[in-house]
C-alpha cells in the first residue's frame, strides 16, 4: 500500500475522533505542528526515520514535542500509536493528509495556479467562481509564478490538473501524430 494511502486512512482515523467538530480538528492540528517541527531539524528528523532507533526513544521525543505544543491527550495517544505500528517516519504525510480532511469537511479545497505572468483580481476571481461551481465546492488559491509556462496557466487540484499552458500546446504541436 502506498505512503499517501496509509497516511489518509490514519488522519481519517483521528478525523473520526472528531465528529462534526472542526475546531476541536483545527486544535489537534495546531497542536501537531511541534511533531512536524521535530522533523524539519535534520537529527531528529533521521532519529525518528531511522529503524535502528528504538521506538521508547522515538515516543520520548515525540511526547516532548507535544508536551511543548500543550497538545490535546488524544493527540498524543494517536502518535503513541503511530509509534507503536512503525509509521512514524510518515508522521509529516499523516498531519498533511489529516489538514486535508479538514479541508474537505469544511468544505474548501485548496488549489494551486500556476502562471507565467500575475493574474488581475477580477480574473482570479472569475476563474475562481468558474472552478467553484467545476468541482462543486468553496476553493482557496495560493498562487506562484512559473516563467516556464511561457504563457497562460496551470491548475492543480487534489488529483486535478487543469493545463492551460503555452508551453504544453507546444508540447503537443512538436509530438510526433500516429495517425
Amino acid at each position: 500500500m502506498g505512503t499517501k494511502i496509509i497516511a489518509k486512512k490514519y488522519a481519517r482515523a483521528l478525523g473520526g475522533l472528531i465528529g462534526n467538530d472542526l475546531e476541536l480538528g483545527r486544535k489537534y492540528l495546531a497542536s501537531m505542528q511541534g511533531v512536524l517541527e521535530l522533523f524539519g531539524i535534520p537529527k531528529f528528523g533521521k532519529i525518528l526515520k531511522s529503524q535502528a532507533v528504538p521506538k521508547t526513544l522515538k515516543l520520548t521525543l515525540l511526547k516532548y514535542a507535544l508536551e511543548q505544543e500543550k497538545a490535546e491527550l488524544v493527540v498524543v495517544h494517536f502518535f503513541e500509536t503511530v509509534v507503536e505500528s512503525g509509521r512514524i517516519d510518515m508522521a509529516p504525510e499523516i498531519i498533511a493528509s489529516f489538514e486535508e480532511f479538514l479541508e474537505e469537511c469544511g468544505g474548501a479545497t485548496k488549489a494551486l495556479v500556476s502562471s507565467a505572468f500575475e493574474f488581475e483580481e477580477a480574473q482570479l476571481d472569475a476563474l475562481k467562481k468558474q472552478l467553484e461551481q467545476l468541482f462543486q465546492k468553496k476553493i482557496e488559491f495560493s498562487k506562484e509564478l512559473d516563467a516556464s509556462l511561457l504563457g497562460g496557466f496551470v491548475v492543480r487540484i487534489g488529483n486535478s490538473l487543469i493545463d492551460f499552458s503555452l508551453k504544453s500546446k507546444l508540447e503537443l504541436l512538436t509530438k510526433p501524430s500516429t495517425i
